[in-house]
């Protein structure tokens, strides 16, 4: 069991080489981008910190500077819905996260640091 603390992301972006003259080198643009929980594109959003565990996962989010269940947040979410996947606070199977970055000239490549156990009660160092 582990969950997840943080990622330190690097996005290079590359102008469109069509839209250039001819001869000409595109532009690259690199940003870092280092944070808490799951990268998200909207920083005001909530970081999300799955707790991975052997045959799925739970979600936590942080609010108000303390790690909680979604449902403790939203009363219409469901604990225990495991149909609902993302929307409930358990899910089976993988952990994923999609995010949509509207660019085919960009490459994404980072580190995620997660602890073992959980953000409340560690069990060891951060890796």
């Amino acid at each position: 069991t582990c969950q997840l603390l943080s990622h330190d992301l690097k996005l290079t972006k590359e102008s469109d080489p069509f839209n250039e003259s001819p001869g000409s080198k595109a532009d690259v643009t690199v940003e870092t981008i280092c944070g808490e929980g799951v990268f998200a594109v909207d920083p005001q959003a909530s970081s999300e910190h799955p707790l991975l565990e052997e045959g799925g996962f739970q979600v936590f989010v942080k609010r108000d500077g303390a790690i909680v269940r979604p449902s403790t947040i939203d009363e219409k979410l469901d604990p225990d819905d495991e149909e609902k996947g993302c929307f409930s606070d358990n899910g089976n199977g993988h952990y994923f996260s999609q995010t949509c970055i509207k660019s085919s000239s960009l490459s994404m490549e980072g580190a995620l640091q997660f602890v073992p156990g959980s953000i409340s009660e560690p069990k060891g160092d951060p890796f």
